[in-house]
Order: structure tokens, then C-alpha cells, then sequence
């Protein structure tokens, strides 16, 4: 089997920031996925990108 390599579409620092504001505000949410589905909107990425 071929692995597929993982790339993103979006820079290091956008990464960073993103992770930043979910664990700033991730008790804010009752789970990881609101906290990512309200954090995405604000961000312009899918919630499910921010998830992973």
C-alpha cells in the first residue's frame, strides 16, 4: 500500500494561530467539535481541517 503524504494548504503560522485560539478557547464549547465548527468560521478553514 502507498501512504499518501499529508500537505496543507495552509502556512505555519496559520496553523499556529488556529491551534492557538482553539486551546485558548476550547472550554468556552461543550466539545471539540463546536469549539472547531465556532473557530473555523472565524478563521476561513473547515472545522473538520481544524480538527485534525
Amino acid at each position: 500500500m502507498v501512504e499518501k503524504k499529508k500537505t496543507s494548504r495552509y502556512s505555519p503560522e496559520f496553523l499556529e494561530r488556529a491551534v492557538r485560539l482553539l486551546d485558548e478557547h476550547r472550554l468556552d464549547y461543550p466539545s471539540l467539535s463546536a469549539a472547531c465548527r465556532e473557530i473555523d468560521g472565524k478563521l476561513g478553514c473547515s472545522g473538520d481541517s481544524l480538527h485534525d
